[in-house]
C-alpha cells in the first residue's frame, strides 16, 4: 500500500497516490514528511530540532503537540510502521519514490521539471527556509546528473527524439549546462532554424562569461563560429534540382542499438587520433541508411561530416575515392585556410579542386612513387583546416568499390592524424570489407570496430512495413505476413515487395503468394528481389528505362542534365521520369546526382538490356569523355577504357589502355593499371609483342605479385621492342626473381648482368643503379665476393659520373651495403647517412627504408647504441607508410632485435607482437627465415618453449623455401639453439657441425655472425675440450 505512494519534489511539493492528490490538513505537515524524507530516514532526528525548526515561534509544549499531530497525520495516510513513535527522536521508515528518482530511471514524460520545493520556505521559519534552499540546491544537483546521464545514455542508445526531449528538461533545470545547449542547437539546425541554434550558443556563451566568470565550452565555441560564417552542415544544406516533396523520406527502423554504438564510438573519438569502423552486412540491409542517419545526426551539431560514395566504375579509376572526398573538403569554406602549396598537391588527382580555388598554384614536378604520399599529406592538411581544432567524420559508402589507390592514400592519412581527431565510417557487404594482403600490399585500413547488421526480426519487419506504408493503403495481415516471409528480414526486400504490391495488387506477387498461387517465378531469394523488380521495372515509362538504362551503362550518379543531354531529352522530361524512379523506390538521389538504390538495380537493368543497346550508349559515355578537357587525366582515361570495352572499339580501347596504365604506374597505382591491362588481354587478342604485356608485367611486380609478373614477362615476344622496353623488362625480371627468391643464386645473377648490359645499352640510369643493387644482393645472399667487387665498382663509377641525384643515392646504399658486408662500419654508415636525406627528399621510400635499417644496424655494430634505436625506428614509420607487408616485417624484426639486445623486453614484446601480421601476409621467404628465428630465440629468453617451437618450425619451412645456404644455416642454428635451452645436446650438436660445413669460409656473409661463432665454439669445447677452442 505505501509502495503505491509518490512524492512530487519539482514545483509545488505534494504526497499523490496513483493519481489523486493526498491532501494534509496544514502544509506544516507536508514540511514535516518533507524534511523527514530528506534528513531522516537514514537517522533519527530529534524531536526538539524538528519543533525549533518548524514553530519557532511557539512555546516548546505547543511546538511538541503540533509535531504529534503531524506525526499523527504522516501515520494515517502511510501507515502506522511509516514513521518511528519514539520519545526523543523521530525516523521515517517509510520508502518513497520521488519524481526525482524517476528521472534517474529517464522517466522525463512523466516530470515536469521545474523549481523544486516551490512555495515550502514560506511555511516555517528563517532556518527552515535556509535549509529549503539548501535542500533546492541539492535537488537541481540531482536531477542535473540525472538528466544528464539519461541524456547521454538515449544518445548511445540512438533515439533522437528522446534525446532532444530530455536536453530540454535539462535545460530547465541548468541552462549553462553545455549537453543540454548542444542538443538543443542541434534539434533547432535538424528543423532548419539555424537562427534559434545562433541564439541559443550566443545565450549561453553570454551568461557562462557573465555568471561563471570562465571561457566557453570550446565545442559550444567553435559551433558558433561555424554557424556565424555561414556554415549551415553542408551534409544538411544539399538541395537537390527534383521537389522534395514527391520524394517520401527514408524509414529508420531497428537500427537503434547500431545508432548508439557509433554515438559511442564518436565520443571516444576526442581522446585519440582516430577510430574506425566498419558496418558489414548484405546488400539493402541498411549500411548506408545507417550511416546516413549518423552523419545527419552529427551534420546538425555542425561538426565536419563527409560522406564519400565509392561507385562501381570508381574500383579501377585511381583515387576515385580520394577525388571524391577532397572535393568534399574543398566544398567547406574553411578549407580556404589550407596552404595553396597543399591544394596543389590536392589537384594532382582532383583537377576539380581548380574551379572551387581558381588561384591554386600548379602541382611541382615529383616521382611517382611520391604521389600517394603528397596527396595523403594534402588531405591531413585541408582536414586540419576544416576541423576547427575538433573531431571529423569520414563517411565512406560501399566501400567494396574503393579503388586499391584510395585504400592506400587513406591508409598513409591515418598514419598522420594525430592532430586530427577523426573517425572513419565505412559500410561494406558482408567479407567484402576484409583486405587481403596481396591485393593491398598491407597498406590497408585496420578496423577498430565492427558493426555487421543483422536481419530484422519478425516484429521489427512488421514495424517497418507500418512506417513505410499510408494509412489509406489497408495493407492486410496475409500480405504482412507473406511480406514479412519473403524478406527474410531484409529491409529493402521488404520495400521493393511492398511497392510491388502497391502497384499491382491482386496481381502483385506477394498477393499471389500469400493467396496459394506459387506462379511462375521462385521466391527463394534472390529470386524474390529480381521477380519483385522485373514487375517494377516493366511498369516504368519508356523515359524512365532510358534513365535507368543509361545510369547502369554508366556505373556512378549522373545529374539530370547530363542525362538529358545523352538521351536528346528535355530536363523536365529526365526529372518527370527521376520522380517515377523515386516514386517507385528504384533510385535515390545523391548530392543532386541520380543513382540506383542499390547495385542489385543496377546489374539487373544492365544485363536485361539488349547487348546492341548496352553497346551504344557505352559508346555514347566513351564519346562523351573522349571530347572532355579532362581526357587525358588518369580517371578519365581509364574510365574510357571501361566504355571502349563495352562498345566493342577495340582500338580505341588498346590505345587508351596503354597510355592509362603508363600514367597509372608512374603514379604509384600499379593494381589499377594491372586490373584495366588484365581485363583488356582477357576481352580481346593480343598480339605477344605489344607493349601491353610488358606494362602488365610491370604492374604486377610494382604491386608485388612476382610470379605472376615473370609468366606475364614470359608471355611479352617482341622482335621490334626499344632499348628502354628491353632494359625494363631485364629489370622486372630479375627484380622478380630475387625478391621472391624464384631461381637460383646463378640464375638471379646472370638476370642482374642482363638487366645491367641492357640499360647501359639504353642509358638508362635509373634501372642500372637498381640492377646493380640487385646484384650487389645476390653476391651476398650467395658469397659470391667477385660479383660484389663487380656491383661496388659500377656503383663507385655512377657516383664519381655526375649523374642524378636519385642514381647516386642509390649508388651509395649499394656502396654501404658493400662495406657492411666487410665489416667497414664507418665506411659504411658515412655513405648510407649521404644517401638518406636524398631519397626522403625524393620520397622514394622502399629505397629509403634499405639505407635507414642498414644505417641502424652499422650503428649498432659502432656501439652507437642510440642512434641505432632512433633510426631503426625511424625506418619503422618509413616502412609503414610504404605499407608493404615485407618491408614492415623487415624493419620491424630489426628493431625488436635491437630492443632484445639492450635488454628492453617489454619494447621488443610489442614490436614482435606488430610485426606477426604483416609476416603472415608474406609470400616471400626472405624476410620470414631471419624473423622466425629471432621470434624463437627471443620466445626462448622469455622461457616461453611452446612459440619458440612454433617459430623454429616456420623458420625452417621458409628456409626450405628460399634455398638460400644462409638461410639453411640460420634454421639449423634456430632448432639448435631450442635444443639446448631443452637440455638435449645431443640433438644439438649435428645441427651446429651441419651449420659448419654449409658454412665453410662464408661465416662473415651471415646476418648472426656472432650467435654462429658462440654455437661453433660451444660445439667444439663440449665435444673436444678446451684445448679444440
Amino acid at each position: 500500500m505505501v509502495a503505491q505512494f509518490q512524492l512530487q519534489l519539482f514545483g509545488s511539493p505534494q504526497l499523490v497516490r496513483g493519481r489523486s492528490l493526498v491532501r494534509f490538513r496544514t502544509k506544516k505537515h507536508l514540511a514535516v514528511l518533507l524534511y523527514l524524507h530528506f534528513e531522516g530516514r537514514a537517522r533519527a532526528i530529534s524531536r526538539d530540532r524538528l519543533v525549533d525548526l518548524l514553530w519557532p515561534d511557539v512555546p516548546a509544549d505547543k511546538g511538541r503537540h503540533s509535531l504529534s499531530q503531524a506525526l499523527l497525520a504522516i501515520r494515517s495516510r502511510l501507515g502506522t510502521d511509516a514513521v518511528t513513535g519514539r520519545e526523543q527522536d523521530v525516523q521515517l521508515l517509510a520508502e518513497l519514490p520521488s519524481d526525482l528518482s524517476a528521472l534517474r530511471q529517464g522517466q522525463v514524460a512523466t516530470v515536469r521539471v521545474a523549481e523544486p520545493l516551490q512555495g515550502l520556505d514560506e511555511c516555517a521559519g528563517a532556518e527552515f527556509a535556509h535549509w529549503v534552499d539548501g535542500a533546492r540546491v541539492r535537488l537541481k544537483a540531482q536531477a542535473r546528473d540525472a538528466l544528464r546521464a539519461a541524456l547521454q545514455d538515449t544518445r548511445t542508445k540512438g533515439n533522437l527524439s528522446e534525446t532532444h526531449l530530455l536536453a530540454a528538461a535539462l535545460y530547465e533545470v541548468d541552462p549553462l549546462c553545455t549537453d543540454a545547449v548542444y542538443a538543443l542547437a542541434e534539434r533547432a539546425l535538424l528543423d532548419g532554424d539555424t537562427v534559434a541554434a545562433v541564439r541559443l550558443l550566443k545565450d549561453q556563451v553570454r551568461r557562462t562569461q557573465t555568471e561563471l566568470g570562465t571561457n566557453p565550452n570550446p565545442e559550444i565555441a567553435r559551433l558558433l563560429r561555424r554557424l556565424e560564417r555561414g556554415e549551415r552542415p553542408a551534409f544538411l544544406a544539399q538541395t537537390s534540382p527534383l521537389p522534395e516533396r514527391l520524394i517520401r523520406p527514408h524509414a529508420f527502423v531497428a537500427r537503434e542499438a547500431e545508432l548508439g554504438q557509433l554515438e559511442a564510438i564518436w565520443s571516444r573519438v576526442g581522446g585519440a587520433a582516430y577510430h574506425t569502423c566498419l558496418i558489414s552486412g548484405a546488400p539493402g540491409i541498411g549500411k548506408s541508411s545507417l550511416i546516413r542517419r549518423f552523419a545527419t545526426s552529427l551534420g546538425a551539431r555542425a561538426l565536419p561530416v563527409f560522406m564519400v560514395p565509392c561507385q562501381e566504375i570508381g574500383q579501377g579509376i585511381p583515387y576515385a575515392t580520394v577525388s571524391e572526398l577532397i572535393t568534399a573538403l574543398g566544398r567547406d569554406p574553411a578549407a580556404s585556410g589550407t596552404e595553396p602549396l597543399w591544394l596543389a598537391e590536392a589537384s594532382r588527382v582532383c583537377p576539380g579542386l581548380r574551379a572551387i580555388y581558381p588561384g591554386i598554384p600548379p602541382a611541382p614536378d615529383a616521382p611517382p612513387d611520391s604521389i600517394r604520399l603528397r596527396v595523403a599529406e594534402a588531405v591531413i592538411r585541408m582536414m586540419e583546416a576544416v576541423a576547427d581544432n575538433g573531431p571529423v567524420l569520414l563517411a565512406f559508402d560501399d566501400l567494396q568499390f574503393l579503388d586499391p589507390a584510395s585504400r592506400e592514400v587513406l591508409f598513409l592519412i591515418t598514419r598522420g592524424l594525430e592532430r586530427v581527431p577523426t573517425l572513419i565510417l565505412a559500410g561494406a557487404r558482408a567479407g567484402d570489407g576484409e583486405l587481403r594482403p596481396e591485393e593491398t600490399g598491407g597498406g590497408g585500413l585496420v578496423w577498430k570496430e565492427t558493426i555487421h547488421l543483422q536481419p530484422l526480426e519478425r516484429s521489427q519487419a512488421l514495424n517497418l512495413i507500418r512506417e513505410v506504408s499510408a494509412d489509406a493503403e489497408g495493407v492486410g495481415v496475409p500480405i504482412r505476413e507473406t511480406i514479412v516471409r519473403l524478406a527474410q528480414g531484409n529491409p529493402y526486400h521488404i520495400e521493393m515487395l511492398l511497392a510491388d504490391w502497391r502497384t499491382h495488387r491482386a496481381k502483385s506477387l506477394a498477393a499471389a503468394e500469400s493467396s496459394g498461387d506459387a506462379g511462375p517465378i521462385s521466391w527463394t531469394p534472390p529470386e524474390d528481389l529480381r521477380a519483385a523488380f522485373a514487375r517494377q521495372y516493366g511498369g516504368l515509362s519508356t523515359d524512365a528505362q532510358h534513365v535507368l538504362q543509361i545510369l547502369s551503362v554508366a556505373g556512378k550518379a549522373m545529374a539530370p542534365n547530363e542525362l538529358a543531354r545523352l538521351l536528346g531529352l528535355q530536363d523536365g522530361v529526365v526529372e518527370r521520369a527521376a520522380l517515377e524512379m523515386l516514386d517507385r523506390g528504384v533510385g535515390r538521389v545523391e548530392e543532386g546526382r541520380l543513382s540506383f538504390k542499390n547495385e542489385l538495380h543496377r546489374a539487373y537493368v544492365y544485363y536485361a538490356m539488349g547487348e546492341d543497346r548496352r553497346q551504344y550508349h557505352h559508346a555514347q559515355l566513351a564519346q562523351r569523355l573522349a571530347a572532355s578537357p579532362d581526357r587525358n587525366d588518369l580517371q578519365p582515361m581509364l574510365e574510357l577504357v571501361h566504355h571502349f570495352i563495352g562498345a566493342d572499339m577495340r582500338p580505341q580501347a588498346m590505345e587508351t589502355a596503354l597510355q592509362a596504365a603508363e600514367v597509372a604506374i608512374a603514379r604509384g597505382a600499379p593494381r589499377e593499371a594491372e586490373r584495366v591491362l588484365t581485363r583488356l588481354l582477357g576481352a580481346y587478342a593480343v598480339t605477344p609483342g605489344s607493349r601491353l604485356r610488358l606494362l602488365l608485367a610491370h604492374s604486377l611486380v610494382a604491386a608485388g605479385q612476382y610470379q605472376r609478373g615473370l609468366d606475364a614477362l614470359a608471355d611479352w615476344r617482341s622482335d621490334d621492342a626499344s632499348s628502354t622496353d628491353l632494359a625494363l623488362a631485364a629489370l622486372l625480371r630479375a627484380e622478380a626473381l630475387q625478391r621472391a627468391r624464384l631461381g637460383g643464386d646463378e640464375a638471379i645473377i646472370a638476370a642482374s648482368k642482363q638487366a645491367i648490359t641492357l640499360a647501359e645499352r639504353a642509358n638508362a640510369a635509373s634501372f642500372l643503379v637498381r640492377a646493380n643493387y640487385i646484384r650487389m644482393e645476390v653476391s651476398l645472399d650467395s658469397g659470391d665476393l667477385a660479383a660484389r667487387a663487380e656491383a661496388e665498382s659500377l656503383a663507385a663509377r655512377i657516383v664519381a659520373s655526375g649523374a642524378p641525384p636519385e642514381s647516386v643515392a642509390l649508388a651509395n646504399l649499394t656502396l654501404g651495403y658493400g662495406a657492411l658486408s666487410r665489416g667497414e662500419l664507418v665506411q659504411a654508415a658515412a655513405r648510407l647517412t649521404e644517401a638518406a636525406p636524398v631519397l626522403e627528399s625524393l620520397a622514394l621510400l622502399v629505397e629509403l627504408r634499405r639505407v635507414l635499417n642498414t644505417l641502424g644496424i652499422c650503428y649498432k655494430g659502432l656501439g652507437r647504441f642510440w642512434d641505432a634505436t632512433s633510426t631503426l625506428r625511424e625506418a619503422v614509420a618509413v616502412a609503414d607508410r610504404c605499407g608493404h607487408p615485407a618491408a614492415i616485417a623487415h624493419s620491424r624484426m630489426c628493431l625488436a632485435n635491437q630492443y632484445h639486445d639492450l635488454a628492453f623486453f617489454d619494447s621488443s614484446v610489442s614490436c614482435f607482437r606488430a610485426l606477426l601480421a604483416p609476416l603472415e601476409a608474406l609470400s616471400s621467404p626472405r624476410a620470414s627465415v631471419e624473423a622466425y628465428s629471432s621470434i624463437a630465440r627471443f620466445a626462448l629468453v622469455l622461457a616461453s618453449v611452446p612459440e619458440a617451437e612454433r617459430a623454429v618450425e616456420l623458420c625452417e619451412a621458409a628456409a626450405r623455401r628460399s634455398g638460400l645456404w644462409r638461410h639453411e644455416v640460420t634454421a639449423l642454428l634456430t632448432r639448435a639453439e631450442l635444443y639446448l635451452c631443452k637440455g638435449e645436446q645431443q640433438l644439438a650438436w649435428p645441427l651446429v657441425k651441419a651449420a659448419g660445413l654449409t658454412t665453410g669460409d662464408r661465416s662473415h656473409l651471415l646476418p648472426e655472425a656472432g650467435w654462429y661463432e658462440r654455437l661453433q665454439r660451444q660445439f667444439y669445447w663440449a665435444t673436444r675440450g678446451y684445448e679444440a677452442m
